[in-house]
């Protein structure tokens, strides 16, 4: 009533006043109960705006990432919004870990903590309209840059130059720098002979001007002898921030002359030209110009003393060293090189020696032309200069008195180019077999070429040389050398020319067109024939291409030869890469007699042989003849499609050690078997072992019951083993329990049907094996077979692989490779698994085989190196990882191919999870590239229960030919392919979507369909799908999806495809679509995928 009393009595007036009031109050009190109230939803909405602000920052972040990669500087207010997002990231995680105590209550849960509950929401509240600030203000990213060009690098990045401080230098910089100072002085210019101190002079004042802020900017670029007008440009642009990206040099002309004139704020720019010839008159143009001494000779004595060390200061040497620096002439880069040589020369008793010789090179011209000259003889500067031209050339200008054999001449440039490095006027080369040389010494060197007037010169203009052979060339009686490499125009070579080079002693016509040479029984003919050579007694070195061996002459033509590259019948292909100066390549189809051309001769000092064909008979006899003693010399060894004596070499007497470091048969019909197995320990230099296509070979080494060796071998270099078409080879060998491989790095083995497993089963070991060589085999290798170096391992077309055995025994504890890199299985149709699991697992009938599920690898493989899997043919793999591998096995698996798998469900399936205390398998984070093909029962590349198989690092992806497969990958999947940057998709028959809808009952459960939380495939640059006949969209989302960096699109034969996602797409760098081989674009991909039906039904 008191209440009623009141009110009434303030009367319309009061009572209007009091509804005032009450309006107010009612939006704040009402804002404080909803903090109390509406909690879980504030947190929802909090979580929500989260999860969108953070998509927006990955996106911006992937722009940062980007933008420095390019070494580009970051916008500030970028930089200061990324840290925004963190802090309030942190924070939001604080809010949403405290909401268990809210729930919690008071009182054991009795009573809610109404005080907590709204802070809690308050913050919450709060946070969320920080979050939607912060999202806002990201939309200005879009029309403003993310990152800008980094400042001018400046004097910053000009190259260190050693400035020595000189009273004759210091003077001149002074004088240099108030030059500058004057604002009526415009151009400057320092001048001075080559290696005097031009440029380190240049670069200090560039420093010093910068340093007291004479000048803003500093711009340098280096003009050279043969000026590269466009490279000048743009390396004064660069230094001064300019991007000139037009190709006319009028125009590039103009923009940098309007960076240098409209400078704001009346900016001083100081440009600096080094290395300026005559093509500048600067001295016409009125320009001051500042001459730059000669050190005074107490500056040159304290260079060269501080270059020389101590030695310079010895009594017996400083008279020495005084007339060396005389020899200097002053000039600060004569004096470092030498004196920094003499710093490092000979010690002791030899020094005097050392430093005398220097002193004779610098004053006795003579004296000095040998190595000066030299090098001189090419085009040197910038250039590779093969060592190989410069012993020609020495030769040629007889720059070696005393010296006329060619094989002395390039023994002593090679000495002279060590001694020249140690000098530092020769530098080393990235080039094999080269040097290059610095311009002032190349300089020096076409001086004194010219003033001597000995020797050839390539400097500017390089003619072409001739190409043919003139008859007139015979008469070059004194000819030691004649180079024709590479003459592929080269057709006729004159009866004649090569008899009349009485003195050659080097012929190189490797890669020559010439190839007709006269047959011994053909008359005079317009070329010549291979019976000149009988004329050329000093010939040690010959390069040469015989199409033919019937060419070859009866009479010994070749039998003095010291180094040689002889092919007959074969191409150019099969000389060998490395450095080996003995090589013989011959295919003898006929039957030719050995000593033809005295190839014989030649067959026992070789290092390389190849001998191919019927007609090699001879020679593979000849060169077996002698056993092991014969193959000593050999570092390659080819026998392809010859004849063969059962064992290459069964000899046992008295064996020394073999140098062959790679044997290779094929073809070899009757070749039962290579060596015997007591040659094995003079094989100790055998690096590379092919047996191919011998027909009848049954094991590679064989024991006699007579020889007494160990159970256990070695082939402690060999690196390479290929065993290939051999359809009788059983074992390696027989009669031995073990075999080591320390350093073989390539296994290759194919086409073998004999082989059933590789390593030995004890459950199928015959009692008597060790001691009876006759056993059968039961692997290829024995019990106990290491390869602890492994790194490829390629095995195809073994069809007698056993289906449950896999490729070793079943009562060892692990196979390990260790170091292995590269695994390729090829048709190998009864595999079932690599390595068997346990003596329980094996299967009794094929019924029972493929109900259960055994894994390609299991438990007992580990390959903690590999990085590149292909499997193909694999017909009875249902399977490829189990649950039990350990998580460093296949840890840096970076490619996987699989095709033709028929049995294959899931790529990544793991069968049961909950092993290893916990589930904890293998995880794919190294894997960048995937190739499926033809797997027709693929159903899943990886279940969505899968959470811990990351694919994250996946950058290329092609499937094609999977005809069950309906969808590639889950929304979880694709969220964490965040690398993934082309996608291919071809010929998959069933394929519906390419990311798959939520399933029903996780989208009743979410009472919605689940938001993509995380944009999928950031990275994706390339997508192609092809022949895809009821493919219906690409992702079945209906929020909107940013694709960033799609920038090229195909969709071929893909006849229902509809809409490329059910929301909006955004694809900023996408401008158009090749569909069915015609360019097309709508404004958006989604409208331009739409075309697909509108061609189709025109009238829809």
């Amino acid at each position: 009533m008191a209440e009623g009393i009141a009110f009434s009595g303030l009367g319309k007036l009061g009572g209007a006043v009091v509804e005032k009031i009450g309006g107010c109050l009612e939006a704040p009190i009402g804002r404080q109960y909803r903090y109390i109230f509406c909690l879980n939803s504030n947190l929802e909405n909090l979580e929500d705006q989260l999860r969108i602000l953070e998509t927006t920052r990955r996106g911006v972040q992937m722009g940062v990432d980007e933008a420095k990669r390019s070494t580009r500087v970051i916008s500030p207010s970028v930089e200061a919004w990324l840290d925004s997002v963190n802090e309030v990231t942190k924070e939001v995680e604080r809010i949403i870990h405290d909401k268990p105590k809210v729930e919690k209550g008071c009182f054991n849960g009795w009573c809610p903590n109404l005080k907590l509950r709204y802070s809690l929401s308050k913050k919450a509240v709060r946070k969320t309209s920080c979050i939607e600030r912060l999202q806002a203000e990201s939309i200005n990213f879009n029309c403003t840059q993310l990152s800008y060009n980094p400042l001018p690098l400046g004097v910053d990045s000009i190259p260190s130059k050693e400035f020595k401080v000189f009273e004759s230098r210091i003077s001149t910089m002074n004088e240099i720098i108030d030059s500058l100072k004057n604002d009526e002085i415009n151009l400057i210019g320092l001048c001075g002979m080559g290696g005097i101190g031009k440029t380190t002079m240049v670069y200090e004042v560039a420093k010093r001007v910068k340093e007291e802020n004479l000048f803003h900017e500093v711009a340098i670029a280096v003009v050279k002898q043969q000026p590269d007008m466009a490279k000048i440009q743009g390396d004064i642009a660069e230094m001064l921030g300019l991007e000139l990206d037009k190709d006319s040099m009028i125009v590039r002309a103009g923009l940098l002359r309007r960076r240098l004139l409209a400078s704001e704020e009346n900016k001083r720019i100081l440009v600096i030209l080094d290395d300026v010839w005559e093509e500048f008159d600067l001295t016409d143009l009125g320009v001051p110009m500042i001459p730059l001494e000669l050190l005074s000779e107490d500056e040159a004595w304290r260079l060269f003393r501080e270059r020389a060390g101590d030695s310079a200061d010895a009594p017996d040497l400083q008279p020495i060293a005084k007339q060396i620096v005389n020899g200097c002439g002053r000039l600060p880069l004569a004096l470092v090189i030498i004196g920094s040589a003499l710093s490092r020369k000979s010690k002791g008793h030899f020094i005097k020696h050392r430093w005398e010789d220097m002193l004779d090179r610098l004053t006795c011209t003579s004296s000095a032309s040998a190595d000066k000259r030299l090098s001189s003889s090419l085009e040197l500067k910038d250039q590779d200069i093969p060592i190989e031209g410069l012993v020609r050339y020495g030769m040629g200008l007889s720059l070696f008195e005393g010296i006329n054999e060619l094989g002395k001449v390039r023994h002593r440039v090679y000495a002279l180019v060590e001694d020249l490095k140690s000098c530092y006027l020769i530098l080393d080369s990235k080039a094999d077999e080269c040097v290059k040389v610095h311009d002032v010494v190349r300089d020096v060197g076409i001086s004194i070429a010219s003033r001597d007037k000995g020797a050839l010169v390539r400097h500017g203009v390089v003619f072409e040389w001739p190409r043919q052979l003139p008859k007139s060339i015979a008469k070059l009686a004194n000819l030691k050398l004649l180079d024709l490499t590479a003459c592929r125009h080269l057709k006729t070579i004159p009866p004649g020319v090569i008899s009349g080079l009485v003195k050659l002693e080097e012929l190189y016509m490797r890669g020559s067109g010439f190839r007709d040479w006269e047959g011994e029984d053909e008359k005079k003919g317009r070329n010549v024939s291979l019976r000149e050579f009988k004329f050329l007694s000093n010939l040690n070195t010959l390069e040469i291409w015989i199409s033919d061996a019937s060419l070859l002459p009866s009479i010994p033509i070749f039998s003095r030869l010291a180094k040689y590259l002889i092919v007959v019948d074969f191409s150019w292909s099969w000389a060998s890469v490395y450095p080996i100066q003995r090589q013989l390549i011959l295919d003898f189809r006929m039957q030719i007699p050995s000593a033809c051309g005295g190839i014989d001769s030649l067959l026992k000092g070789s290092e390389c042989v190849h001998l191919n064909g019927q007609g090699s008979k001879d020679l593979v006899h000849e060169l077996l003849r002698d056993g092991v003693q014969g193959l000593e010399h050999l570092k390659a060894l080819s026998i392809f499609e010859c004849d063969t004596p059962e064992c290459l070499v069964n000899t046992v007497n008295s064996i020394p050690q073999a140098n062959s470091a790679a044997p290779a048969v094929r073809g070899c019909g009757k070749l039962g078997n290579l060596f015997q197995l007591s040659i094995v320990r003079c094989l100790t230099l055998l690096k590379r072992l092919s047996i191919i296509s011998c027909h009848i070979m049954e094991e590679v080494f064989v024991k006699e019951s007579t020889e007494d060796v160990d159970v256990a071998i070695e082939f402690p270099k060999l690196e390479f083993l290929k065993l290939e078409g051999l359809p009788r080879l059983a074992g390696f060998c027989r009669g031995i329990d073990g075999i080591e491989f320390p350093q073989l790095k390539e296994l290759r083995l194919k086409s073998l049907p004999q082989l059933k497993f590789l390593f030995l089963r004890r459950s199928n070991l015959p009692s008597d094996s060790q001691e009876n060589h006759s056993a059968p085999f039961t692997s290829l290798f024995p019990q106990k077979a290491t390869f602890p170096n492994l790194e490829v391992l390629e095995l195809t077309q073994l069809e007698n692989l056993e289906e449950e055995n896999g490729l070793g025994e079943k009562s060892v504890d692990e196979v390990e490779f260790p170091q292995l890199r590269i695994l390729r299985l090829y048709d190998l149709p009864n595999l079932v698994t690599f390595f068997p699991r346990s003596i329980a697992t094996v299967v009794t009938s094929t019924d029972h085989l493929h109900n259960t599920v055994q894994a390609l690898f299991n438990e007992k493989v580990a390959f903690p190196c590999l990085e590149e899997l292909e499997l193909e043919g694999l017909h009875n793999v249902n399977q490829i990882w189990c649950s039990e591998l350990s998580n460093c096995s296949f840890s840096k698996l970076k490619g996987l191919r699989m095709e033709d798998c028929g049995l294959i469900e899931e790529v990544f399936g793991f069968g049961n999870l909950n092993v290893n205390d916990g589930g904890q398998h293998v995880k794919f984070t190294g894997l960048t590239s995937m190739v499926l093909s033809r797997l027709d029962k693929l159903i899943d590349i990886c279940k969505t229960d899968h959470q811990g198989i990351p694919l994250e690092n996946l950058t290329y992806l092609n499937v094609s030919c999977c005809a069950s497969l309906r969808n590639m990958f889950s929304p979880s999947m694709a969220r964490g392919l965040v690398h993934l940057e082309k996608l291919i998709i071809n010929d998959c028959s069933a394929m519906e979507e390419v990311v798959a809808k939520q399933e029903k009952e996780q989208e009743e459960e979410a009472g919605q369909e689940r938001r993509i939380d995380r944009t999928p495939f950031p990275h994706l640059r390339g997508l192609k799908l092809i022949n895809l006949p009821n493919l219906r969209n690409f992702c079945h989302v209906i929020h909107p999806l940013e694709l960033p960096l799609l920038g090229q699109m195909s969709v071929m034969d893909c006849p229902k495809m509809e809409t490329f996602s059910l929301g909006c797409v955004s694809t900023p760098k996408l401008r158009s679509v090749d569909i069915d081989h015609k360019e097309a674009w709508k404004g958006n991909l989604n409208k331009t995928i739409q075309l697909l039906q509108e061609v189709r039904c025109p009238y829809c």
